[in-house]
């Protein structure tokens, strides 16, 4: 696995922590946006290399991001029905009162899940922070 840039100010699971104090955040995971090694996440949460690589890929790929689009967006075994995404930044699906918010940064990718009451765009808000601040300490 491709490994995890370093961090100047805070550790892998300090944004694991963070996000899921947040109380917008169910669980989360931090992966290589290379290859989709796991590099932090939280207690019973760890989508396979395969599922990130494959989220990670489609975000640089719109044929791939159309296979999603007609299969499902799968994450820690579950599948998502794909809501939308922005090419290269992110990709959101839903699942019954929950859902699934993945961001890329510049050498990692967050996948995190939210469920009711927490809502779609705080989960978001709380995900797309912490990869714009990795992307400002180039990570």
């Amino acid at each position: 696995a491709d490994r995890a840039p370093l961090c100047t100010t805070m550790s892998w699971d300090s944004h694991i922590e963070a996000m899921l104090a947040t109380g917008t955040v169910k669980e989360c995971s931090i992966h290589s946006a290379a290859d989709g090694g796991l590099w932090a996440g939280s207690a019973g949460f760890a989508p396979s290399q395969q599922e990130a690589y494959t989220l990670s890929a489609a975000l640089d790929d719109e044929d791939r991001m159309g296979l999603l689009i007609k299969s499902k967006v799968v994450a820690n075994g579950e599948g998502y029905m794909y809501v939308r995404h922005d090419a290269g930044r992110n990709v959101y699906a839903k699942k019954g009162a929950g859902g699934l918010c993945v961001c890329k940064s510049t050498a990692a990718i967050i996948i995190a899940t939210y469920v009711s009451p927490m809502s779609f765009e705080s989960c978001i808000g709380t995900v797309e922070k912490v990869a714009d601040y990795l992307i400002s300490m180039q990570s």
